[in-house]
C-alpha cells in the first residue's frame, strides 16, 4: 500500500529576498507562510570574492514550528549592452525540518531593474526550479523518501533609503505561498553592482 508524503512545511529559501541588484548585507525578516504563523529569518550575504550567503530561521505554525537552514551561491548575469535590466543567478542547498526533513536544491534567475538615485527602488521577479527530497517516517516505523521537482516564483522589491539600509518585501508564489518583509543592513565588504 503506497502512502503519500506528508506536507513538509515552509521551504528554507522562501521568500528568497534576492533581487539582481547584488548587495553584501545582513538581513532580518518576518515571514508568514500561507496557513502558517509568523516566523523569522536571518540572511547574511557577502559579495567580496565569492558571492555566498547563509540563512536560518523559524517558520511553520506555533504548535508545529519548522527550522529553516541553508546556504547559497550567486552572481551577476547581465548581458553586455542590456541597459536598465539586471539579471543574477542563484543556487543553494538547505533543509526545512519539523519532524519531516525536506532537503531542497533550487536554481533560478532574478530579473529586475533599479530606479532612482537618492532612494533606489528595485522591483524584481525570481523564478526558480527546485529538487525537493522529503524524508519521513511511515506509520510502520520505516523511513520513506519522496523526490520531485517544483517551480516557484518570487515577486518583490528592495527600497534602499540610505546607502546602508534596505527595506525588502517579497512573496513566494507556487508550491507553498509565503510573504515576508524586513531590513537589510550593508556590511563592510564591497558590493557587486551590475549596471
Amino acid at each position: 500500500m503506497a502512502m503519500a508524503a506528508p506536507a513538509a512545511g515552509q521551504h528554507w529559501e522562501s521568500p528568497t529576498f534576492f533581487s539582481p541588484h547584488l548587495r553584501a548585507d545582513l538581513g532580518a525578516y518576518l515571514v508568514n507562510p500561507d496557513g502558517g504563523d509568523l516566523g523569522a529569518i536571518g540572511i547574511w550575504r557577502q559579495t567580496a570574492g565569492i558571492n555566498l550567503g547563509v540563512r536560518g530561521g523559524i517558520g511553520g505554525r506555533d504548535n508545529d514550528r519548522t527550522v529553516l537552514v541553508g546556504a547559497e551561491l550567486f552572481g551577476p548575469l547581465s548581458p553586455e549592452g542590456m541597459r536598465g535590466v539586471e539579471l543574477a543567478w542563484i543556487t543553494g542547498i538547505g533543509a526545512s525540518i519539523n519532524g519531516v526533513t525536506a532537503l531542497r536544491i533550487p536554481v533560478g534567475i532574478s530579473i529586475g531593474t533599479t530606479l532612482g538615485s537618492n532612494i533606489q527602488f528595485t522591483p524584481y521577479a525570481h523564478p526558480r526550479v527546485a529538487l525537493d527530497v522529503v524524508t519521513f517516517e511511515r506509520g510502520d516505523g520505516e523511513d520513506e523518501t519522496d523526490t520531485e521537482f517544483n517551480f516557484d516564483v518570487d515577486v518583490g522589491a528592495d527600497v534602499a533609503f540610505t546607502p546602508s539600509i534596505v527595506l525588502r518585501v517579497g512573496a513566494t508564489l507556487g508550491d507553498r505561498d509565503v510573504f515576508g518583509v524586513g531590513l537589510g543592513f550593508r556590511t563592510g565588504t564591497r558590493s557587486a553592482i551590475v549596471r
